[in-house]
């Protein structure tokens, strides 16, 4: 199962979570614009790769490390903070088959241009392998 599926089940399948959420539809892999779903919801990207290294099994692969970014969006700040709490919860060492390891890294409130939206920003180590 390759890592935005496996990331993507892990969301919506942890409950604490997706009780906080206003449908289990509402973890996107990207935000598309104009494309608003009902609050609070969950977006997710690779913001980055860090490293990535051969490893020394049998078939060839990579271990890479990306920064996966996480995005809380939220109508209150209590339910944003306490979905953001419920996505680390979710993630940190978290490993599944292809993904080696999710380490949470920092957080940020940011500040929306539309009032009354209030987004937090999750950052997380991601190490996972990838076949070649």
């Amino acid at each position: 199962m390759p890592v935005e599926e496996e990331l993507y089940t892990r969301l919506t399948g942890f409950t604490d979570l997706t009780d906080l959420l206003s449908t289990t539809t509402s973890v996107y892999f990207v935000k598309k614009d104009g494309d608003q779903p009902g609050y609070p919801f969950v977006t997710y990207e690779f913001a980055a790769t860090i490293q990535a290294h051969h490893t020394m099994s049998l078939p060839a692969a990579f271990d890479t490390t990306d920064q996966l970014r996480v995005h809380v969006w939220a109508k209150t700040s209590i339910v944003c903070r306490n979905v953001a709490a419920q996505v680390r919860e979710a993630l940190h060492n978290y490993s599944a088959t292809a993904i080696v390891a999710c380490i949470f890294d920092t957080q940020a409130d940011v500040l929306d241009p539309d009032e009354g939206i209030y987004h937090r920003v999750l950052d997380f180590d991601l190490t996972y392998t990838v076949s070649v």
